[in-house]
């Protein structure tokens, strides 16, 4: 089942990617599916994305060496709202053939997955009574928050031999 304008009325995890180098392009559609485990429907939301994103180099074996290449998916949301993990029944996998630097890098199949949290702290002012509500509805109080982060990650060597 296809549901077309999901976000305008139903709740969303507000996802975006967190390593992008100006804009993506992307198509964002959800399906709802039922489960054949417990009968329960989950909404799964899918993303094609085309754009550049920025990684680390590690130089330390240049250029005999094998870099990472990730993508990070974190929320706008906390995590008392929304934690991002990898599906154990959808593998993570990479299309070898849209790499743009394929004549330069050989890809590897091998993908891996990583949850992180990225800690917030919170300050009210003094003027603001205890119970203000944030953009998201959740109450603030003094105590760190954490966002959900899950990053993809592949592995690119350089290709020597041409």
């Amino acid at each position: 089942m296809s549901l077309i304008r999901y976000t305008e009325s139903q709740w969303h995890p507000q996802l975006y990617i967190e390593n992008a180098l100006g804009d993506l392009k992307e198509q964002i559609r959800y399906s709802a599916n039922k489960s054949k485990i417990d009968s329960q429907i989950y909404i799964c939301e899918h993303r094609d994305i085309k754009g550049l994103f920025w990684e680390k180099l590690e130089l330390q074996h240049f250029p005999c060496d094998v870099q990472d290449l990730s993508i990070s998916i974190a929320s706008m949301l906390y995590d008392d709202k929304v934690i991002l993990i990898d599906d154990p029944y959808h593998l993570s996998g990479i299309n070898r053939e849209a790499f743009a630097d394929q004549q330069e890098w050989s890809l590897y199949e091998h993908v891996d997955t990583q949850q992180r949290f990225i800690k917030e702290f919170l300050r009210q002012n003094e003027d603001e009574e205890d119970n203000d509500e944030d953009e998201d509805g959740s109450t603030l109080t003094n105590k760190e928050r954490n966002r959900s982060i899950l990053s993809v990650t592949c592995h690119a060597g350089l290709d020597l031999i041409k």
